[in-house]
């Protein structure tokens, strides 16, 4: 009987583990910020794209840090966000910079995936 007690939190274990495992967060400065207003539509914009789980920008730092689910959504998927509330962007740091999304990976020498955005700075790029 305790067998089936425990399976739940087995689930829920696992269930967890594979979202932690696709987070990922990013820095990206944005550029064209004059107001609380700017601040506001900037964090509506990226908290309304599926995947994204936190938001924080910054008008004195002219930055918004976003938290997101790599497997539904994608840096360049922020930054077109950000466009289109009508602003421009420019350095983006993420903190898994080896996860971009399939489409905009390579693979380097030793087989590892890196975008194609970094694979200059990380990795070889060959395909």
């Amino acid at each position: 009987m305790r067998r089936f007690s425990i399976l739940p939190a087995i689930v829920f274990i696992l269930f967890v583990g594979l979202n932690i495992a696709s987070a990922e967060k990013a820095s990206i400065t944005v550029k064209g910020m004059t107001c609380d207003d700017c601040v506001n539509k900037i964090t509506t914009a990226l908290k309304n794209i599926d995947g994204v789980s936190a938001v924080n920008v910054s008008l004195e730092k002219g930055m918004a840090s976003v938290a997101f689910d790599a497997q539904k959504t994608s840096v360049e998927k922020l930054e077109t966000a950000i466009a289109a509330v009508g602003y421009s962007t420019g350095n983006v740091k993420a903190q898994n910079p080896h996860k971009c999304g399939d489409k905009h990976e390579v693979k380097d020498a030793d087989g590892k995936k890196c975008c194609k955005a970094k694979a200059k700075k990380n990795c070889s790029g060959k395909k």
